[in-house]
């Protein structure tokens, strides 16, 4: 096997050890996670633990990987000081134990699985909100676009990373009575608002460097969490009991659309729960804090790439270690 495909593979390995560890983590942070939390922060940790494993791999991989990569580009061939161990090098990563060319094989095998059916979902999304824009009767709701749609199925959707929407069907609302109308575009502009379409977005990208069991509990802790804040933001604007009616209404009449398990819905999630949590619930507001989860995550990925060296130094070690 050439030293370059050995690289690549264990490059995967490394990605998939990483994702791994980091994701035992994170699944005891969102367990010990408090329930008492308002539904906004837990739907921010979700959205954090859901996500670390990802960009952890991500970005660590890239930082084992990079002095090797120089070096191979014209730099001090560092490897060269370091015979001890194995190496991640596309020049000498030719030693490399078995073991760890199959688990970056298989690691590399799923990955590519996930992310062609993540882009196949994305893009079939993507076209049906194309087409909603072009055909859809446009209002505004709260400052939020809202777009309807003639016959069925049955619509009721926050959609949309970076320009969110409300799509609906027409039909449904009419069948809808006042107040449940009311609440519903409350909520799904709630959804809007706290950008929970491009947090699901990121997420499910994410997924296909994420072990696929943790990913999928995560997805739905953070579903779950993001449901309930926008419970919780639509009782502020017409009250808990409103709500609670809404959600179910729109569960006895709603029925399935294309975009079910791609985007946010208002009767996502256990009913029930989610309409005793309203009647004893106190309203109240939160501003999600993603933004600053986002400007921690882009900080600690500057301070691994800068530390590039003893990152990868730390990898090859454990690389030894596990042959």
């Amino acid at each position: 096997m050439t030293s370059a495909l050995a690289f690549i593979l264990g490059a995967a390995a490394v990605a998939a050890g990483l994702s791994v560890c980091v994701a035992v983590i994170s699944a005891g942070a969102l367990a010990l996670a408090s329930k008492r939390a308002s539904a906004a922060r837990r739907a921010d940790l979700a959205f954090t633990c859901a996500v670390l494993p990802g960009v952890t791999a991500l970005v660590g991989t890239v930082a084992a990987a990079l002095p090797s990569v120089l070096a191979a580009l014209g730099a001090d061939d560092h490897c060269l000081h370091h015979l001890h161990h194995a190496h991640l090098c596309p020049v000498h990563s030719g030693a490399l134990h078995s073991r760890i060319l199959v688990v970056g094989a298989l690691a590399l095998a799923f990955s590519a699985t996930v992310l062609v059916v993540w882009i196949a979902r994305a893009a079939r999304g993507a076209r049906f909100v194309r087409g909603a824009r072009a055909v859809g009767e446009r209002s505004t709701v709260d400052g939020i676009t809202v777009v309807a749609l003639g016959g069925a199925p049955r619509l009721l959707h926050a959609v949309g990373a970076l320009h969110p929407i409300v799509v609906v069907s027409a039909a449904l609302l009419e069948a809808l009575s006042p107040s449940a109308r009311v609440a519903v575009l409350a909520h799904e502009a709630a959804h809007v608002r706290r950008r929970d379409g491009l947090a699901l977005w990121l997420l499910s990208m994410l997924s296909f460097v994420s072990p696929p069991v943790f990913s999928a509990w995560a997805r739905r802790a953070f579903l779950s969490a993001a449901d309930e804040a926008a419970d919780e933001e639509a009782a502020v604007a017409v009250g808990p009991l409103a709500v609670a009616a809404a959600l179910v209404e729109v569960a006895q009449r709603r029925s399935r659309s294309p975009l079910d398990g791609i985007a946010l819905a208002a009767d996502g999630g256990s009913i029930e729960a989610r309409v005793n949590r309203l009647l004893h619930l106190r309203p109240r507001r939160h501003t999600p804090q993603l933004h600053v989860v986002a400007v921690a995550g882009v900080c600690a990925a500057l301070a691994m790439l800068s530390w590039s060296e003893s990152v990868h130094h730390a990898v090859e070690t454990a690389l030894f270690f596990f042959t």
